[in-house]
């Protein structure tokens, strides 16, 4: 987890190319060497390797640029292995993209956190809940000295909290939702949201029941709570077409590169209605392009009303739409009906 979280964090934006992957390598032979060991290991060593290995990526030099943030979400191993998803985070990074991929600890203090709902809903013994809480203090426990690293740190973000991403997605689904990643991938949507990464792919295999109802079944409620939020589901199975999954990745990524500079270019600024002397005739729209820059929280508006009067020229239908026209717009032979502030 440390080290995805680091290497992931670093790598978009490291100065000299390699030097992420560098760093990466020299410290897990460390970790590899530490943890082969034939006596007892140290756990005073473990938190130092932790701290040093966060210190030493938050301290590699970096360019100064901002790069649109994509997390990544989904089926377990999928999400994971490089093989499993055609090597997702390489592709997002080649795309000028930062993949954000939320820890493997966290499913398993979802398992253990599981157990409490089903004590308090479902008759399990209170045994098994007070089993449950204990494996979730004993693995906050474990990556505590991580934890209070990466919150000191200048460029990285503390994991989040199983209780946390409980909340989040309590709103939306069900705690009753465990098959599979259940409530928990849900959780880790909105545990990205609300960590300023709007920009999701939500990946798992073809036909995988769970996530089909707890990952593409919520992406409409969870766009209705947030707008802004940017998210896409991907299958991944070996019938399906790999040129798809690469176009709609590549999809995502302008769309997250606007939001994370916040501004929208728009090219239509003005239209113009010409009617001519007999009204029987259809009205003529002349348009003027010119680029512009537009706050995203302005283009919604415009572009709903741009499109509405697009879809009257291409399609010409104008007679259905003539009589308002005539009542709000049209003052003479050539009026402006519409440009943007």
């Amino acid at each position: 987890d440390i080290f995805l979280r680091c290497l992931y964090r670093t790598r978009p934006y490291e100065a000299v190319k390699g030097s992420a992957n560098a760093l990466h390598e020299k410290w897990k032979k460390e970790v590899i060497s530490f943890i082969t060991q034939d006596k007892l290991l140290s756990h005073r060593k473990f938190k130092q390797m932790c701290r040093q290995i966060i210190r030493d990526f938050d301290n590699l030099d970096r360019v100064d640029v901002k790069k649109p943030r994509v997390g990544v979400v989904g089926e377990i191993l999928v999400k994971f292995h490089p093989a499993a998803n055609n090597d997702l985070v390489g592709l997002l990074e080649s795309e000028g993209a930062e993949a954000v991929v939320p820890d493997l600890t966290d499913f398993l203090l979802y398992c253990f956190y599981n157990t409490g709902f089903k004590a308090d809903n479902l008759g399990f013994s209170k045994k098994s809940k007070r089993i449950g809480r204990l494996g979730i203090n004993f693995f906050e426990w474990l990556r505590s000295a991580a934890r209070d690293e990466f919150e000191k740190s200048k460029h990285f973000d503390p994991p989040a909290h199983i209780d946390d991403l409980a909340n989040y997605a309590r709103d939306i689904v069900s705690e009753g939702n465990q098959t599979g990643e259940g409530w928990f991938l849900t959780g880790e949507m909105m545990e990205l949201i609300h960590g300023d990464v709007p920009n999701i792919v939500c990946i798992q295999p073809f036909g995988c029941l769970p996530n089909h109802i707890v990952g593409k079944g919520v992406i409409k409620e969870i766009r209705r709570e947030y707008p802004t939020a940017n998210i896409v589901a991907i299958d991944y199975d070996p019938g399906a077409s790999e040129v798809n999954q690469l176009n709609r990745i590549k999809l995502i990524i302008p769309i997250a590169a606007i939001k994370s500079s916040n501004q929208l270019y728009l090219s239509l600024v003005h239209i113009k209605v010409h009617r001519n002397s007999n009204r029987q005739e259809p009205i003529t729209l002349q348009l003027t392009i010119q680029s512009i820059t537009l706050p995203v929280h302005e283009f919604t508006i415009i572009s709903q009303f741009a499109l509405f009067i697009l879809s009257i020229w291409m399609k010409q239908c104008i007679f259905t739409y003539s009589a308002i026209f005539q009542s709000l717009w049209i003052k003479n032979a050539s009026s402006e009906i519409f440009r943007t502030h």
